[in-house]
């Protein structure tokens, strides 16, 4: 038996159900303590305490935890029943991973004779969240020449700047990684490896790249093989993973 009742138009808006110590917002039919219903709209609860203001809301889209004080959306589960959150990056610690980006590279380029910088087709992009952040650059690129000496090298860029090399002097040039092979090594494979701390100070989209340059004529310098491909060698991958990292 009800305690009591407010209805309009017919509709309860109000029902005490002191039989089962339930109560009713929308509905004579309470099927836990607080029910609550709205059959031509959504719904939303506010608890407002003294320093925060939060609402719990169902609508079309899912239910949500939304911060009245922030006008931010916190926490959803969409109708489809995925877990979506907003955090506030800002409050994390340093040194906290912010995202992860990663690419690969499974084809064989091949550099002939290159004297000038040429892109290998390993990059990657990220956009930072905060222009404070850094970008920890992890490079792992296979690297195989030709039985011919060759001298080549790498090098790392942000966009179009080269980032994370040497310094360069008269005469040598800034590379991230160097190579002077003096022939017998064409059935190897060697690492390209890269690990640099950048500061992009920007939350645009930036990009990373990987460039070589090869200077000896008739030699052959090859991104996941080694020179000697026969049926007894293997294909490999390269990898660059950028990491946003919080300031």
């Amino acid at each position: 038996m009800a305690l009591s009742e407010i209805t309009r138009s017919g509709v309860s808006e109000l029902f005490l159900d002191n039989s089962n110590n339930r109560v009713g917002l929308g509905t004579d039919l309470p099927a836990d303590a607080l029910h609550i219903n709205n059959s031509s709209g959504d719904v939303a609860v506010r608890i407002q305490g003294n320093t925060r203001t939060y609402k719990l809301e169902q609508n079309n889209y899912g239910f949500r935890i939304y911060d009245v004080d922030a006008s931010t959306e916190r926490f959803r589960i969409t109708a489809a029943g995925d877990l979506e959150a907003s955090l506030a990056y800002s409050s994390l610690p340093a040194g906290t991973i912010l995202q992860i980006v990663q690419s690969e590279l499974t084809t064989i380029p091949s550099f002939a004779s290159v004297t000038a910088f040429t892109d290998v087709g390993l990059s990657a992009t990220i956009t930072p969240k905060f222009s404070s952040s850094k970008v920890l650059v992890q490079v792992n690129a296979q690297m195989g020449n030709t039985v011919t000496p060759v001298n080549y090298g790498c090098r790392l860029l942000r966009g179009t700047t080269p980032v994370g090399n040497g310094v360069q002097t008269t005469g040598r040039q800034a590379f991230s990684h160097y190579e002077q092979n003096i022939g017998g090594t064409q059935y190897q494979l060697r690492p390209h490896v890269v690990n640099f701390f950048d500061s992009p100070a920007t939350t645009s989209a930036t990009t990373y790249k990987i460039q070589v340059a090869q200077n000896t004529s008739g030699a052959t310098v090859y991104l996941n093989r080694p020179d000697n491909y026969s049926a007894a060698q293997a294909n490999t991958r390269s990898t660059i993973t950028l990491f946003e990292v919080a300031a």
